[in-house]
């Protein structure tokens, strides 16, 4: 489960050849409005995140199937 809360090491980043330097971390900035992991909202397909310091999305590519949150 990813919560909202910490920012994710960004490895293989494949923006190498962008004028600014590859992406170092990220962190999902929305998630899940009802849906909580020890108080803070969980990171779900839909939600959007941003890497540092190139500003773009990070892109999730698995999640949990069974449970659906908005």
């Amino acid at each position: 489960m990813v919560t909202l809360t910490s920012p994710y090491a960004i490895s293989g980043c494949a923006l190498t050849g962008s004028p600014t330097p590859p992406c170092l971390t990220g962190q999902f900035v929305m998630g899940a409005v009802r849906v909580l992991a020890g108080g803070a909202p969980v990171a779900t397909l839909m939600s959007q995140s941003t890497c540092v310091p190139t500003g773009t999305p990070m892109l999730p590519l698995m999640a949990q199937t069974r449970v659906l949150a908005t």
